[in-house]
């Protein structure tokens, strides 16, 4: 679980020549336009339904238990980047059912030595949710996470809805209210080390 420190809104900059969509449905990756409106499925995927739902319950129940699962592209490994964000997506669906509001979108793999380590030729994504942030000078809990490590980040606050595939840099620009920095907990869900597919299905974490 990405756990943001105040209002993380982790660079909501697709830095690839400043194009990209912010809303949750549609997103560049991999230099191949992807769809992934929440009621879209690819049937042909590696992954079937029943696989991908498995593997977002495992998420789940790690993050409640605390207990780290084995990766899970190692449980399947012909999992996809598809896969991968549609257990994400699952996984957020479930928190939301469970009360979680979405309060904000997150980035990361925004540099390019980043996206080399990863073998990803531009960013991945995430979302956050309001039990995610803490106001500065909370006092949080050590065991609510697993093994926390802590990153410094930019967070933009963001004052209109960002949505659409013709976003541009300048209307990034255009809706940011401030930019703040940060702080970022970071607790994975799965064993490492870790492919591309088990970070985006674990919330881009």
């Amino acid at each position: 679980d990405f756990l943001p420190w105040c209002l993380v809104l982790r660079e909501l900059i697709a830095a690839r020549g400043g194009q990209g969509s912010f809303a949750f449905g549609q997103f560049r990756i991999g230099n191949q336009n992807v769809r992934r409106s929440l009621a879209q499925v690819d049937a042909h995927s590696i992954a079937g339904f029943k696989q991908r739902q498995a593997a977002a319950d495992s998420i789940l129940k790690a993050e409640q238990t605390r207990i780290v699962i084995p990766q899970l592209s190692k449980t399947y490994p012909e999992m996809t980047i598809e896969d991968a964000y549609d257990v994400q997506r699952r996984w957020a669906q479930m928190r939301i059912a469970a009360g979680a509001k979405v309060v904000g979108r997150k980035t990361g793999l925004t540099s390019r030595a980043m996206q080399q380590a990863s073998k990803m030729t531009e960013p991945d994504y995430g979302v956050i949710l309001d039990d995610m942030l803490f106001r500065d000078g909370a006092r949080i809990a050590a065991n609510r996470f697993i093994k926390p490590r802590l990153e410094v980040e930019l967070a933009f606050i963001i004052g209109a809805d960002l949505e659409g595939t013709g976003c541009q840099l300048h209307d990034v620009l255009r809706a940011t209210e401030f930019v703040t920095p940060a702080l970022e907990i970071i607790d994975y869900r799965t064993e490492v080390p870790r492919a591309i597919f088990d970070t985006i299905a674990d919330n881009a974490a």
